[in-house]
């Protein structure tokens, strides 16, 4: 991960990923290093060290509470074990990098600056695609910083600076998987004027806490049986150089949500117009944010997801929405293990035995096959493909007439060569694809 010169002699940025004990083992070292490129290659996660977090927390899902026999928690050893030597930030390239072409936006239209911001107009070189996240960073011409921003979802970076800045500016971009590029410009004089387009606002925002008024108990669940009133409390921090002033709103598209509003005894602006907005928030500071209320309807299934939204509305600004999920359960409080597991994107849910009140819930008969099945000669870590089943099975969208089983306890819908895969998680980034 050399950004310049050779390995021998390298320039620029540079990072990798090391351990700081070499007693490891092949299996965990697999599951961080899988979902790691697995974030990387899918661009979830560009950086180096944030990739890296998402490999670690893995263990945590894959392996949470296992221990070594002389007591070490393989999870926590393995957070300390591996850390970023170099620059955590690293955006890591994985093919040869693009080109970011520019152009002037009709409120700044040629690098003669008659106004005190800029504002260009960012996409690939090749293909022509719009981009956003673009980093771009301002500098005189001595080389101080003198404004930045991001690039819309538009493709438009506006960047603000001082009136008094000299004349000789640069700007440079910056983004994953690109080459860093700038252009020249002249700041002549300001005439007062400024931009339309949308800036990009970098907040945090956390579900701090869903409870119930009345026993003060928190709510982890929507009941199935009876109406629920849930208060919702927002954490908001404001991480950008703008103080604030935006609405919001808390959403969800489920039938069994009824309208959020505010806590009537928590308005902490005061006035039941400004229910729904987050006043003079600075920078650097956390946001008052109403209590949010909803009531939800009898009806919903155990098990289903319901998804939450909760998104800005500016004209001013952009914000990503922040989305959470609840699922459906008996009460507000538990999950029984009589009822189906939760519901999972594609919309399955397993049921077990004991999940007697509902249709879908096996009746386990037991046939032995020892004498009657057909013996796959299966040999230590061997694996053999298309055994067929015998008739057609659908499977998340697919369709399938034989499967792939392996020695090492797992069988799968889809062909694979590789028979050192163990059960992982479904979905996982690691083991065959289609693993039942």
């Amino acid at each position: 991960m050399i950004t310049a010169g050779s390995f021998i002699n390298p320039k620029g940025a540079a990072a990798m990923v090391g351990p700081s004990d070499l007693d490891t083992d092949t299996r965990f070292n697999n599951v961080i290093c899988g979902i790691m490129w697995d974030n990387l290659l899918n661009q979830n996660t560009p950086e180096l060290a944030p990739a890296l977090h998402t490999g670690k927390h893995a263990l945590i899902d894959e392996f949470n509470g296992l221990s070594a026999p002389d007591g070490t928690v393989i999870d926590a050893f393995y957070h300390h074990v591996y850390a970023v030597l170099g620059d955590p930030s690293l955006p890591v390239w994985l093919k040869e990098p693009g080109n970011i072409s520019s152009i002037f936006a009709v409120e700044s239209p040629t690098s003669d600056l008659y106004q005190s911001f800029v504002s260009v107009i960012l996409t690939d070189e090749d293909t022509g695609e719009l981009l956003p996240g673009v980093v771009g960073a301002l500098l005189d011409g001595d080389g101080n910083l003198v404004g930045k921003s991001v690039s819309n979802s538009n493709g438009v970076l506006t960047v603000d600076f001082d009136t008094n800045t000299s004349s000789d500016l640069t700007l440079y971009f910056n983004a994953p998987q690109y080459r860093q590029s700038h252009i020249e410009l002249n700041y002549i004089s300001d005439n007062g004027s400024s931009s339309s387009a949308r800036i990009p606002l970098d907040l945090d925002i956390d579900l701090v806490w869903l409870y119930e008024y009345s026993a003060y108990d928190s709510v982890d669940y929507i009941p199935a049986d009876y109406a629920q009133t849930v208060y919702c409390n927002f954490g908001i921090y404001n991480s950008s150089d703008q103080t604030i002033t935006l609405d919001f709103e808390l959403s969800s598209p489920s039938e069994f949500i009824g309208d959020a509003t505010c806590d009537e005894w928590y308005y902490i602006n005061g006035d039941d117009g400004l229910c729904h907005t987050i006043s003079d928030c600075g920078p650097n500071q956390y946001c008052n944010v109403n209590t949010m209320v909803f009531t939800s309807n009898p009806g919903a299934t155990a098990g289903d997801m319901i998804p939450f939204t909760f998104s800005f509305i500016s004209d001013q600004y952009e914000v990503e929405d922040y989305t959470f999920e609840l699922p459906v359960s008996q009460n507000y409080y538990s999950y029984s293990t009589s009822l189906p597991s939760f519901e999972c994107d594609y919309g399955y849910k397993a049921f077990d035995h004991t999940d007697t009140d509902y249709d879908d819930a096996p009746v386990y008969d037991w046939i032995e096959i020892n004498e009657v099945g057909t013996n796959l000669n299966l040999t230590d870590d061997s694996v053999i493909n298309d055994v067929q089943i015998g008739f057609d099975f659908t499977y998340y969208g697919e369709t399938y007439n034989s499967m792939t089983v392996c020695s090492n306890g797992w069988a799968s819908f889809e062909f694979c060569d590789l028979a050192h895969f163990w059960n992982f998680s479904i979905p996982h980034a690691m083991g065959p694809s289609g693993m039942l």
